[in-house]
């Protein structure tokens, strides 16, 4: 999608543990409370297998945030998967209301 890290407003990453959330946001030089809705995935349920991404996903549109989402999800014996999504404000449905329907998603290159 063209998306660069410095674009992104919100994380969406699978919290395969704490240690991936922390390697995840130490090479990507982001502070750790980027990861907020991950971190607190793990702490409340622990990893869930691929259905994890879903919980941290209901994390970020429960919060007031909006803009650029880049979701990841990956583990043992899984091909990394990734999305680049957009979370519209209240005010961006009003005026679109057809937007609440649509997502950008981007497959990984073959």
């Amino acid at each position: 999608s063209g998306l660069t890290r410095d674009q992104v407003d919100i994380w969406a990453i699978h919290p395969g543990g704490r240690a991936i959330l922390d390697k995840t946001a130490a090479t990507l030089g982001l502070d750790q409370k980027e990861f907020a809705p991950s971190y607190e995935v793990l702490r409340r349920y622990g990893n869930m297998s691929s259905s994890t991404i879903m919980f941290v996903l209901r994390e970020i549109l429960a919060d007031d945030r909006a803009g650029h989402i880049f979701a990841t999800a990956f583990g043992p014996g899984l091909t990394m998967e990734a999305a680049h999504l957009h979370k519209a404000t209240h005010s961006d449905t009003a005026a679109h209301p057809a937007s609440t329907a649509t997502h950008s998603v981007t497959p990984p290159p073959s």
